[in-house]
């Protein structure tokens, strides 16, 4: 899975342009090419998630910039070391899913230019209650 994070205004404007929108045959074409190289959609969601890392004591709270099938992209100042393990809790709409997973790509504050600091996370296990609020979220924001 290729990490690299999208701008959520960014991905926003190329998937109204990919969808018919206003911004023109490039945008939707640089959409097709990112879906291509990516293997999966990401769709721009901003959800309320905790952090929990090496001890039960160290837990960031922060949200994501998006989210695809594979992993999320985690808005933070102080992203972690790729290969870092991580347990995500998320609360949506009442409902609280746990996921494993593991930082494959990160973004400085000092490296962000363009792109938010943070963490792009691969799913390493989902539950079947993770895997099916994933999808729920992901045909929810890929609808709008």
């Amino acid at each position: 899975m290729s990490s690299k994070p999208v701008e959520v205004g960014f991905f926003g404007r190329l998937l109204r342009a990919f969808r018919g929108g206003s911004t023109g045959d490039a945008a939707r074409e640089r959409v097709t090419m990112a879906s291509e190289r990516r293997g999966e959609l990401r769709v721009p969601v901003e959800l309320r998630v905790a952090l929990r890392f090496e001890s039960i004591d160290d837990v960031v709270h922060s949200h994501t910039v998006n989210l695809s099938e594979g992993g999320m992209f985690i808005g933070t100042r102080s992203p972690r070391p790729e290969g870092t393990r991580v347990q995500i809790s998320m609360d949506v709409g009442g409902r609280q899913v746990a996921l494993s997973g593991i930082v494959v790509h990160r973004v400085s504050s000092a490296a962000a230019g363009r792109h938010p600091p943070g963490m792009g996370v691969q799913f390493v296990e989902l539950g079947d209650d993770a895997r099916s609020l994933v999808d729920e979220i992901l045909a929810r924001e890929s609808a709008d």
